[in-house]
């Protein structure tokens, strides 16, 4: 029995191991590695709108805020629908019954009760200490000698009339901005300019939510997405200026040769090294921004993955990707013999690696780093789950049921935490000099996807930039540049 009990506590770690490990591998393989960044964009702001659109949200919001002044519970439905004079009664009134139970409640710790079961010592120092401390009442120790029936009401009526002063003057002048209009729109508005980092008008969230159920969610993506396709375009030419400005400090001409190799090879562009050198950097910087711009908006690597799938074998595949980007070794050893669904999204990774390299080794540190932190925090909430799991038993809960149902919601919250920390990565993360490093790293060298025909040094598997570090200190294993962003330290 207790061999079954402790393989069915594995089963429900195996179950998560499996999805987590996959999810991690499908990132280390450059699999899709675009797709599941949107993805996780799209969930992230369907639950903003769910939370702030939802139509108890300021009731709830109120209700918070109630408990945070006056220390009560109000239940939001109390509150839905109702101005700021009825809303204002509604909790005062709730907070003064919550009062008056709750110092009832506490009394009978401190002072017998008539007719009750439970015997009670009267305890007059502590109940002295928790009207000083609860209410700043002094209550008398001469007048609490017996603890009788009179003496209770008497504290209990003093105790409930300091609760209900001090009720009526709190100031409760916050609950105005939940009764405003369009309460919910606007903070789902400073929701998305923390999270994302632009503007969206209140009133167009309102109109596409009375047009049609979520509308205002579609609206708010189709603008991520359309911030995300800028980064897609600034960021691997600010990536390789910041490189090859620091290359520059020491070797010049290598920095402008494989700036010059690297966006021909990327875009075509026809450049020399002689042309770099005449050319100012702000120019340059625009030209190949513009470069990237139209590489992105034009889909040619959409159509470059195409052009690779149509391979029917690896050794068409590898004769294609040499000619196409010069390559010593096309397709390395680890990509031969995939089929179907399997082969199709590595293919895709290794045309990205060489034609995307810079954003998907962005993409894939955001995502390792918050897969990685966020799971190991949650396998040490799993331990403390099971550590004391059995103890339910006391309560009438199969303590093996409560595991499974209790790991299960750990788990939906460490994907939530994911989600949460790489959308708020992703749109935050800036490009900053890494001045040590850079002459170390071999400049913008490895960042067209592997050794070229005719290069020196070992033939295997194309390589790009190793990911790019927080501010704060050199990295070890890429090409010069850093980023840095909240939390990244």
């Amino acid at each position: 029995q207790i061999r079954k009990n402790i393989l069915e506590y594995d089963e429900v770690m195996e179950h998560q191991r499996q999805h987590f490990y996959g999810l991690r591998q499908r990132v280390l393989e450059g699999r899709d590695v675009k797709g599941l960044v949107l993805h996780y964009i799209d969930m992230v702001i369907d639950e903003a709108c769910e939370q702030y659109l939802d139509r108890d949200y300021p009731a709830e919001c109120a209700a918070e805020y109630a408990k945070q002044q006056l220390d009560c519970s109000i239940m939001p439905d109390r509150l839905r629908g109702k101005d700021y004079e009825e809303m204002d009664k509604a909790i005062r009134r709730e907070a003064k019954e919550d009062a008056r139970q709750m110092i009832d409640l506490t009394l009978g710790e401190y002072m017998p009760m008539e007719g009750s079961e439970v015997s009670v010592d009267f305890d007059s120092a502590g109940l002295i200490n928790w009207a000083k401390s609860r209410f700043d009442i002094e209550l008398n120790a001469a007048d609490l000698r017996e603890g009788g029936a009179a003496e209770r009401r008497h504290v209990f009526d003093m105790l409930v009339e300091r609760a209900h002063h001090r009720i009526d003057k709190a100031d409760l002048v916050g609950l105005a901005r939940f009764t405003e209009q369009d309460y919910g729109a606007v903070e789902l508005a400073k929701w998305v300019k923390n999270r994302f980092g632009f503007d969206v008008e209140v009133s167009a969230l309102v109109q596409a939510e009375k047009a049609e159920d979520d509308s205002a969610g579609e609206y708010i993506k189709q603008k991520a997405r359309e911030i995300y396709h800028d980064l897609e375009v600034r960021y691997p030419a600010e990536f390789a200026m910041n490189v090859t400005r620091n290359l520059m400090r020491t070797s010049p001409g290598e920095a402008l040769g494989q700036l010059a190799d690297w966006a021909n090879r990327r875009y075509q562009l026809g450049l020399t090294e002689e042309q770099l050198r005449k050319t100012n950097p702000a120019a340059l910087q625009k030209q190949v921004e513009d470069a990237s711009r139209e590489f992105v908006d034009s889909g040619r690597l959409d159509k470059e993955i195409s052009d690779a799938l149509a391979c029917p074998n690896d050794d068409t595949l590898d004769a294609h990707l040499k000619q196409r980007f010069n390559l010593r070794v096309g397709v390395p050893d680890w990509m031969r013999g995939l089929r179907g669904e399997q082969r199709e999204g590595v293919v895709r990774g290794r045309i990205e690696e060489l034609l995307r390299a810079e954003m998907l080794h962005l993409e894939r540190m955001v995502l390792l780093e918050a897969l990685d932190n966020q799971w190991r925090d949650h396998l040490y909430q799993m331990d403390q789950l099971r550590d004391g799991i059995s103890f339910r038993a006391f309560s009438q809960q199969d303590p093996r049921i409560a595991f499974k149902r209790e790991g299960s919601t750990l788990f939906g919250e460490m994907q939530q935490s994911v989600r949460t920390r790489v959308t708020d990565y992703i749109f935050k993360i800036k490009v900053g000099p890494d001045q040590q490093a850079a002459p170390a790293r071999g400049g913008l060298g490895p960042m067209v996807g592997g050794p070229r025909a005719g290069a020196q040094g070992g033939g295997g598997a194309g390589v790009g930039p190793a990911p790019a570090r927080p501010m704060g200190g050199p990295a070890s294993g890429g090409p010069g540049g850093s980023i840095s962003g909240p939390g990244m330290g």
